[in-house]
């Protein structure tokens, strides 16, 4: 009489796998999201910069600042001259950073960035 051996995985061995693999999973779901959150904060503290300098670009044009910022992805223009390509906006929301003049004469402003990383 013959005995034929199945050749397989035994079920404990399936167990442990899949058990790894599901550590794996949770270990990966509970490390990236901050991992995102510092990417966003940091591509949102370059935005403030690169708007920063292309707004003392337009004050040096116009002797003040804009009263209001373009629409996200629009350029940034003084007169016929696009200084910023494509205005940024966050990049989680994709909605416009907060922009304010501080005064009346457009002598000063205020741009605010709320970030999710503390």
């Amino acid at each position: 009489m013959k005995v034929i051996k199945k050749r397989g995985f035994v079920f404990i061995e399936l167990v442990v796998v899949l058990s790894i693999l599901a550590v794996l999973a949770v270990s990966a779901s509970v490390a990236i999201p901050p991992v995102i959150d510092k990417a966003y904060d940091a591509r949102r503290k370059n935005d403030l910069h690169k708007i920063k300098n292309h707004m003392e670009e337009y004050y040096s044009y116009a002797a003040a600042y804009p009263a209001a910022l373009p629409e996200c992805g629009k350029d940034f223009m003084y007169k016929d001259a696009v200084l910023l390509k494509e205005f940024p906006c966050d990049p989680a929301s994709h909605q416009p950073y907060y922009y304010q003049l501080k005064s009346d004469d457009a002598q000063a402003y205020r741009i605010y960035a709320v970030l999710m990383n503390k």
